[in-house]
């Protein structure tokens, strides 16, 4: 699965202006950082994508810790600022399943790219 994010939703996310590498990206967009994370199910067969987003510049965690803008990532981030890639509500969740279908990892990479097309933005600015 890893090899078929990076060879079809990274290129994506660096057209739209992404850095960074597996499993971590950002963006700077106005003074704004968007970010995404693809988190893997421990036992496999299974991801999530966390979008969230926070000012430009650097962070500081809710226990003080300053995190540079260049290694900023969702789990800095409170839960409740996390959104998760293909939910229907905010709350709710959504694992993107490789595991046991045919094409599964083709398929989820599809799927990714199609929520980050009509969810990405609005999941950003929220």
């Amino acid at each position: 699965m890893n090899d078929v994010l990076r060879d079809r939703v990274v290129p994506v996310l660096r057209q739209r202006g992404f850095r960074g590498s597996m499993p971590h990206f950002r963006c700077v967009v106005d003074d704004t950082l968007r970010l995404l994370t693809f988190q893997f199910r421990s036992s496999g067969g299974s991801f999530v994508v966390e979008l969230g987003h926070c000012a430009s510049g650097d962070f500081t965690t809710s226990y003080g810790a300053v995190i540079p803008q260049s290694k900023m990532n969702v789990t800095y981030l409170s839960p409740r600022s996390r959104f998760r890639l293909g939910a229907t509500d905010p709350l709710d969740d959504h694992w993107f399943d490789f595991a046991g279908r045919d094409n599964g990892c083709d398929l989820s990479a599809t799927e990714v790219l199609a929520f980050l097309d009509s969810d990405g933005d609005r999941l950003w600015s929220a």
